[in-house]
């Protein structure tokens, strides 16, 4: 991925033991080339919390953000996130960051489900066959009319669909189609991604 090099992650360690990481990712895409950087994470094992183990690992993701031209650094965020900014319930997390100097400026809504009990709704096949909806993936066929149907319904979708095509993950890129018109569009994110 163009959004991870070497230096842009760190490990505290205690001798050999790993006891803190903290993970930046800095946008270097060409085609959507931006200024910012975000902190994809920093977790300290709770036995070493508030020594400033946390704080140095930040200050070195900091520097590393600095050392490549960027302005502004936010926690969460980015392209390939952990979260979509800090969670809610990490009550401690938005408390570091805020004391740390970063702002709470944006609001952030992800939405997710406990799937370890999931069964597929045995009728969802037949509803989108009676309402003639088929699904498939991204393909090099139909990657343009992907792309335009994402411009006119949902452009801030493009950028993620063209990094997940790039990562080899297009199997990952679902559209909805009715007859020759796309009508839907769901990205999901895996470990290739």
């Amino acid at each position: 991925r163009n959004t991870l090099e070497p230096g842009d992650g760190w490990v505290a360690l205690l001798g050999s033991t790993p006891i803190g990481f903290a993970l930046t990712e800095i946008e270097r895409a060409v085609l959507t080339p931006a200024n910012f950087a975000s902190v994809q994470a920093i977790l300290v094992d709770p036995a070493y919390q508030r020594q400033g183990i946390g704080t140095a690992l930040l200050r070195r993701i900091e520097n590393r953000a600095m050392d490549c031209s960027v302005d502004i650094l936010r926690p969460g965020l980015g392209s390939w996130r952990f979260w979509t900014g800090i969670p809610d319930d990490l009550t401690a997390a938005r408390c570091f960051f805020m004391k740390s100097g970063y702002h709470d400026d944006y609001s952030a809504v992800d939405v997710y489900a406990d799937l370890t009990h999931y069964t597929a709704d045995p009728t969802a096949a037949d509803i989108l066959a009676g309402a003639a909806i088929t699904i498939e993936t991204v393909t090099d066929v139909n990657f343009g009319a992907v792309y335009d149907f994402m411009t006119h319904e949902q452009p801030s979708w493009r950028k993620s669909m063209l990094m997940m095509v790039e990562a080899g993950d297009r199997n990952n890129v679902l559209v909805f189609r009715k007859d020759t018109e796309f009508v839907g569009a769901v990205q999901t994110y895996t470990p290739a991604s």
